[in-house]
């Protein structure tokens, strides 16, 4: 359960929420959120403020709708912002360039790489050609 949280907690910050905007949604006080990052063990309540915190902070996204469009079975304009934004992720950790990722989800090269950068994916293909 721990890593699990933890997870929750990185994608939080990847998805671009300070620790002030989950301490608001959490209801524990900004400090306290920072130091969740480290290799502190987290209490019953902690966890749950941080599972509340996902589950009100990262919208919904239909998997199989993210999956049918990966597969090419389904038109990319029918995913919502974050559903497209998931795409574009599993996309990117699947090892895919921009230019690839903008084909499959139908965006621009540079909308891939900003929807990579607000997710804190944009470098994770370092010294490999775009």
């Amino acid at each position: 359960m721990e890593g699990a949280t933890r997870y929750r907690l990185r994608e939080l910050t990847w998805a671009g929420y300070s620790p002030d905007q989950i301490a608001a949604v959490t209801g524990y006080p900004a400090g306290t959120v920072e130091g969740w990052y480290d290799h502190t063990r987290l209490t019953r309540s902690e966890h749950r403020a941080i599972e509340r915190a996902y589950r009100r902070l990262i919208p919904d996204v239909d998997e199989v709708a993210v999956e049918r469009v990966l597969d090419g079975d389904l038109p990319p304009e029918r995913l919502n912002v974050a559903e497209r934004r998931e795409a574009v992720r599993q996309l990117r950790l699947g090892r895919r360039s921009h230019r690839q990722i903008a084909a499959v989800v139908h965006v621009t090269p540079r909308t891939a790489a900003r929807i990579l950068g607000t997710l804190g994916l944009a470098g994770c293909l370092e010294g490999r050609a775009e």
